[in-house]
């Protein structure tokens, strides 16, 4: 092969390279054109299901808020008291239970135990005066 015939040949190789090069670039660019775009489009799904979301959330507040304004007091506080005794109801049992794992005397144990012991107490105050009085008298 002569130099020149080389040359073309080199040329032409090299030719070749870059459009295979350029192809690989614009095919490149295209898929990251549709990427962008898809990215673009999940991003708004998602913005515009959020602001639906805040949206929806925002209404029911408003409706609560409204709903309560328009209440009586006595009818909020009689709301109030029944969620109370509910939400007692419902940590009561828990708390029961905590407190009889943990070997923990009930409210109804302890009140028990203090009724007894103020019943004690109260015979140990009148033993003991009669003990002073039979002392009294035996010293006369």
């Amino acid at each position: 092969m002569s130099e020149q015939a080389q040359k073309k040949s080199f040329q032409e190789i090299v030719k070749q390279r870059v459009e295979d090069g350029k192809a690989k670039i614009l095919s490149f660019e295209d898929e990251a054109k549709k990427f962008a775009k898809s990215i673009l489009e999940k991003g708004k799904a998602s913005q515009e299901e959020g602001k639906k979301r805040l949206d929806e959330l925002s209404a029911k507040v408003l409706g609560a808020v409204d709903k309560v304004s328009k209440m009586k007091e006595a009818d909020i506080l009689k709301h109030a008291t029944a969620f109370r005794k509910e939400l007692e109801t419902k940590l009561g049992g828990r708390l029961e239970k905590l407190f009889e794992s943990l070997g923990l005397p009930s409210k109804e144990e302890v009140q028990k135990l203090s009724e007894r012991l103020e019943s004690l107490s109260k015979r140990v105050g009148e033993l003991a005066e009669r003990l002073r009085s039979y002392g009294r008298k035996g010293r006369k």
